[in-house]
């Protein structure tokens, strides 16, 4: 995950004499959207795109930019790129959203054409509303006036509001001609965002730059931007972002009401270069934007005060729901509602309520005949005298004979310098994609697999021949799961 503490970030570059890079001949493509429900990083119906998140494509070990990109209004990129191994990171604020998986995704690209990734889905951090928009690359002067949506006071106390603006600059051509004598030239190319703001909460100001040096011969009669007196330089990046925090009553107010925050945004590009000979560039710039607002609220309190709520299991094919309640105001009835998913659910009980009451109250409801081969889940929606209603936290009940997905080893100690794991898949509710991973007790990764499980029972095959005997772990990850699992396995020699 990846915090906004840099105000601008620039790519450096020293030029060799007739050194020139050919524009990029592959392409990276996905999206970013808000996860509903269990987090499962699957774009599903009804999960909103995030328009304006900052896409950057980086260098595995040294983590130099090679491209960047906003996302569009579909919540979709696409990345320019050479082929290779890279890592993508994905740039949002992290004070309104948690992700999924790890914000970073190795990718390998050839030699021409698309890859598709699989994105990223960002989870809403609880008593927090994000909004983003934005504008991807375009070409360079350009002004857009955004639009945020502001708080809703009837939600509960406004505590804290972060904003957060980023920003993606390309230049797609950076041409230089030397056409006097020979000459050292210093070249500095970039882009810039006002996001135009109260007085009281102050502008947003971002600001990149491509710098490039070199050394350009006698000019040799051609203004071609190659030869010995000139250079061309294709697809250059740079990105940068910028937070700020807003806590005191007169700035809270500024975000606070119906309608939307206008923010006037203007965009310029600038070139500036140096050297005592007669120098021409010809230089293209797009520049993209993207400004996300998060408001971090205390919600008003509930009509009806959920003291507990309690899910487990009874025998092989029932459920036990208990739940009790501190106080309850105008109460009408409660809702069971279950599922299989955790996503799609339906109501199989209703509870009537004890309309306004200040004592405890207790209440409990037998879910019978369910399918012991599957998780169960179920949450409680509270309804008024008025009809308006609230939804409680979600809870899962495993059954008696319920596997879904087990863990072992086939044989350990292992002693034939293979460690052999077996993973039992009886579930097809819970996701397929699943990662496992041998490593030692001091967090070293000796070797990890990717799979997509086959019901039944599956193989992962770790070859130790070079591993050093002793007590190592062996461990899955499974985004249905709520935490790994893990085994431990003894390799001899």
């Amino acid at each position: 995950m990846k915090t906004f503490v840099s105000i601008a970030t620039f790519l450096l570059i020293h030029a060799v004499l007739f050194a020139q890079t050919s524009p990029p001949s592959s392409s990276i493509r996905g999206s970013v959207w808000q996860e509903k429900g269990i987090a499962n990083n699957t774009k599903e119906n009804g999960e909103v795109a995030l328009n304006g998140i900052l896409v950057e494509l980086r260098n595995p070990d040294t983590y130099d930019l090679i491209s960047s990109t906003i996302t569009d209004a579909s919540g979709n990129f696409v990345l320019p790129s050479y082929p290779g191994n890279y890592v993508i990171s994905y740039v949002y604020p992290t004070q309104g959203y948690t992700d999924s998986i790890d914000a970073t995704q190795n990718v390998t690209v050839p030699a021409s054409g698309s890859v598709s990734v699989p994105g990223i889905g960002l989870k809403p951090i609880t008593n927090t509303l994000t909004y983003c928009t934005g504008k991807p690359t375009t070409v360079t002067s350009w002004t857009e006036t955004f639009q945020l949506p502001k708080y809703d006071a009837t939600l509960g106390k406004l505590n804290t509001v972060y904003m957060y603006a980023m920003e993606s600059a390309y230049h797609a051509n950076i041409n230089i001609e030397n056409t006097g004598s020979a000459d050292n030239f210093k070249l500095s190319v970039g882009g810039s965002i006002l996001m135009d703001l109260p007085a009281i909460i102050g502008d947003i100001e971002l600001i990149t730059s491509v710098k490039l040096s070199g050394s350009l011969a006698n000019f040799d009669g051609k203004v071609d931007y190659a030869g010995p007196s000139g250079i061309s330089y294709y697809y250059k990046f740079a990105s940068s972002t910028s937070e700020k925090k807003y806590t005191s009553t007169a700035q809270k107010n500024i975000f606070t009401g119906s309608g939307n925050l206008a923010i006037p945004t203007t965009v310029e590009s600038s070139t500036t270069i140096s050297g005592a000979g007669n120098l021409e560039t010809v230089v293209s710039t797009e520049v993209g934007a993207g400004v996300c607002v998060t408001y971090e609220y205390t919600p008003l309190s509930l009509p009806v005060s959920l003291a507990a709520f309690t899910a487990k299991a009874e025998g092989t094919q029932a459920a036990l729901l208990q739940w009790s309640t501190a106080s309850e105001r105008n109460n009408a009835f409660f809702e069971v509602q279950h599922s299989t998913d955790g996503k799609s659910f339906e109501t199989v009980a209703r509870i009537a309520g004890k309309g306004t009451t200040q004592v405890r109250q207790e209440y409990n409801f037998t879910h019978n005949n369910l399918n012991p081969q599957t998780l169960h889940y179920y949450q409680l929606k509270q309804i008024d005298n008025d009809g308006t209603f609230t939804y409680s936290g979600m809870r899962s009940v495993q059954l008696t004979d319920y596997k879904g997905i087990s863990l072992q080893v086939a044989s350990n100690p292992v002693v034939n310098g293979e460690v052999k794991v077996l993973v039992d898949y009886s579930d097809e509710n819970l996701q397929k994609s699943t990662s496992v991973q041998l490593y030692s007790l001091q967090g070293t990764v000796i070797a990890t697999q990717q799979l997509e499980l086959m019901r039944g029972r599956n193989e992962i095959h770790f070859p130790v021949h070079g591993v050093a005997p002793g007590l190592y772990l062996v461990s899955l990850k499974n985004d249905s799961l709520g935490s790994a699992k893990t085994f431990k396995v003894i390799i001899q020699r």
